[in-house]
This record gives structure tokens, sequence and C-alpha cells, in this order.
């Protein structure tokens, strides 16, 4: 098969999680997939390439146009519907690992990844900018195009269904993988005293990390 990926979040110049997920998800199906082609896509209007990783598999390729993103979504894709990303790829299926302004053709086999639905649970944590940029891309319309719907929690696909209208059948729940850098740590590990003692850790406590 050829198969095109939106590789737009990998253009932030910091990357969090979308941008970790899209990262590691491609590096861990190149190490396994050999047979099938991929064409990666991104647009900017600037030269961002520096930016983009270097792919290094025989059967990947970098495809990418150079449009000022606000023309590309807002008007081409948004409005005109054109130009078609799958066709311009000539791909037989298209991955989106996050919503974004996309415009496909009906032919090809269409999957999306959603994380969560927090903007359409709680749009009142979310400025003015944000909920419009939401507004415009119409998530629930985006899914209803799509021909499988991947999860990353239960949590997440009852919002899906609940929030997007979608059938159950069309969303199927993929836990996101674990790098093997993150393991558990004891308190014996070499590491933990000089952590503890920089912070100034309790005896007991919760690490969380965010975007922020």
């Amino acid at each position: 098969m050829k198969i095109g990926i939106d590789i737009r979040t990998l253009m932030d110049a910091h990357y969090s999680g979308v941008s970790e997920y899209t990262l590691n998800l491609l590096e861990a199906i190149f190490q396994i997939d050999r047979n099938n082609e991929y064409r990666l896509f991104y647009n900017s209007g600037r030269d961002v390439r520096a930016r983009i990783p270097k792919f290094n598999y025989d059967n990947a390729e970098v495809v990418s146009t150079r449009y000022p993103n606000k023309i590309f979504n807002n008007i081409m894709q948004k409005i005109l519907h054109w130009p078609k990303i799958d066709q311009m790829l000539g791909v037989d299926l298209f991955f989106m690992p996050n919503i974004g302004f996309i415009s496909l053709s009906p032919q090809s086999k269409k999957i999306i990844t959603i994380h969560d639905l927090s903007y359409l649970r709680y749009p009142e944590f979310f400025s003015l900018k944000r909920r419009l940029w939401h507004i415009l891309i119409n998530v629930k319309k985006l899914l209803n195009k799509f021909d499988l719907i991947v999860a990353v929690s239960e949590n997440t696909k009852r919002d899906i269904v609940e929030l997007g209208q979608i059938p159950a059948e069309k969303v199927s729940v993929i836990y996101s993988g674990i790098s093997e850098e993150y393991r558990p740590i004891e308190k014996g590990d070499f590491q933990f005293p000089k952590v503890e003692k920089k912070y100034h850790l309790p005896e007991k406590f919760i690490l969380y990390l965010s975007t922020l």
C-alpha cells in the first residue's frame, strides 16, 4: 500500500504530546514495516526543513508544499477543498495523528487519532483564539469523514461517541506506547537522592508532567 501521513505537527519548534506521539509512532512503524510506501506530508510558507526529523528509510518520503499556512488551511483546505492531499500524494490510505484542516477525496481510506475532546467538553478553559480554531475545523463534521477513529483511552472513546455522535464501532482504543527510556525508579536508584535534594521532595509525592 501507499500510505500518506500528516506530519505538520512535526514542524513545531518545541515538541509536546501530539508531536512526540507522531514522531515515536512513525519511528516504530518504519522499524517494523519495510513493505508499504509512506509519504509524509507537511505545508509551510517558511522553510522549516531543519525542524523535520530525518526519516532515513527507503520506503519513507517527505513531501511538502510551500503555501502560507493561513491561506492553505483557511482558504485552500477549508473553503476550496483543494488540493485533495491523498490524491496529490498518490496514496491509498491517509492517516492523521491529530485534528487539523484537511481536504481528502472520498475514494481514499482515512484514519485519525483523537487524543481527547477537552475543547468540546470544557470549552471555557480555552482561549477565544483556540475556540475559534476548533469551530473552524468543525470537529464533529471532520470525524464523520473518517473510516476509523483511534482513541487513546476508553474515556476518549466515550467522548467521541457522545460529543462527536460517532458510532462506537468506528472507534478503536489503541493506547499510546511508552518509550524504553521511561521506567519505574526505586529510592535506591543512584539518580534519586540528587533529585530528592534538588527539589526538596517529601517522603511521598506525585510527579505530574503536562505541556506547561
